[in-house]
């Protein structure tokens, strides 16, 4: 029995340690102490971190401002113009040149291309948006005009210019696009370079015409 009773006694004095009042009184007062610092150092943080919430808006706000100026002192017409001395025919580069639907096997940067209607078309390009256009002028073995009709963002049009020579063809091919909303105006000088693509349409099309 006795260590029973020891047993029963060291339960009870674990008791009343643990339900000592001021312990308790202590425990909860240094609880209500670290809530009130914690509360107090939030209170503190609150203006702080509105402050950088404020600024990272304005100056979300401050760059799409300057990108918007920026895109409205900038043209909204670019142009481009490519002359080459072509070892073909005026009728065998006419042919190539508006054989629309067989461009997507010798230009290098289209993907695929969608005929719609036998004036209309759609050009897919390997990277970037699709572009649909219309012919809007073709004379025999001289001359090749289409139009951009979408997206709606932009608008412009092609031509293509042949004359025979003692060698074969002299063409020129004038690029010209139009954009102005101010945004994709600037989009458009950062990342489509429509001097590169012309450049690469005249390697493609040299190759092309080589290997007929």
């Amino acid at each position: 029995m006795v260590p029973q009773i020891a047993s029963i006694l060291q339960t009870k004095r674990l008791c009343n340690r643990l339900l000592c009042p001021h312990q308790i009184a202590r425990k909860v007062k240094y609880t209500v102490q670290m809530q009130g610092i914690f509360a107090l150092s939030l209170i503190k943080l609150i203006p702080k971190m509105k402050k950088k919430m404020t600024t990272a808006i304005v100056s979300v706000l401050l760059f799409i401002f300057i990108i918007f100026v920026v895109g409205l002192l900038l043209p909204p017409k670019r142009e481009f113009v490519k002359q080459a001395e072509l070892r073909s025919s005026p009728q065998k580069v006419f042919e190539v040149v508006t054989d629309i639907k067989s461009q997507v096997s010798w230009r290098s940067d289209l993907k695929e291309i969608r005929i719609i209607d036998e004036r209309t078309w759609m050009e897919i390009p390997s990277k970037g948006t699709p572009i649909v256009c219309r012919m809007k002028q073709k004379v025999e073995n001289k001359l090749f005009e289409i139009e951009i009709i979408e997206p709606k963002n932009f608008s412009g049009y092609w031509i293509g210019t042949f004359e025979e020579t003692k060698s074969g063809t002299n063409v020129t091919f004038k690029e010209v696009v139009e954009i102005q909303n101010p945004v994709f105006r600037i989009l458009s000088w950062l990342f489509f370079d429509l001097n590169k693509t012309m450049d690469n349409y005249l390697i493609n099309l040299k190759s092309k015409l080589e290997k007929s």
